[in-house]
Parts: C-alpha cells; structure tokens; sequence
C-alpha cells in the first residue's frame, strides 16, 4: 500500500504542476477530489473505496474539454496514472 499511496502523492504533484489555470472551478474540484483521494489512502482506506474515488477523478479528467486548464496531452497522462493506480490496487484484493 506504500507503493500506491506514493504513486498517488505523485499524481498529486504532476496535476499541480500540469494545471495552467489553477484558479479554475474545473481545476479546483480536479484537485480537491486528488486531496481526497490522497487523504483516504493516507488512512488506508478500503481500496475499492480509493477505486470508487478514482472512477469519479477519470470521470472529471474525461468531461474536462478546455485545453487553457491542462492541456490534453496532460489529461491523458493523469488518466494513465490513475488507471495504473487503480489496476495496482485491483491487484490488492
């Protein structure tokens, strides 16, 4: 579980860094449900729950259409990390 909570801080870290317009509501509640997410692995959460809050992030990233908040090549990298935290935690039960 170490190794997925820092696969997460990571994904953490690369949204701030991807996000051009921080300031934005989209970007906001990307990054308030990614602190969420983080908070409930920090307290080890049940992994089907941490799926169930990366099923909602994708489902953010995938409605997210204004390339002046992440660029798409951005989104597609998020999304990538996030499928691979959630097949790693998939793996865990």
């Amino acid at each position: 579980m170490d190794n997925i909570y820092q696969q997460i801080v990571n994904l953490q870290r690369n949204f701030r860094s991807y996000a051009d317009q921080p300031q934005a509501a989209a970007a906001r509640s990307l990054e308030t449900e990614i602190q969420r997410l983080e908070d409930e692995a920090q307290v080890r959460k049940n992994p089907r729950s941490l799926e169930d809050r990366i099923k909602s992030i994708i489902r953010q990233l995938d409605a997210l259409n204004d390339p002046k908040v992440i660029d798409d090549h951005h989104v597609n990298d998020l999304r990538s990390q996030l499928e691979n935290i959630s097949a790693a935690l998939r793996s865990l039960s």
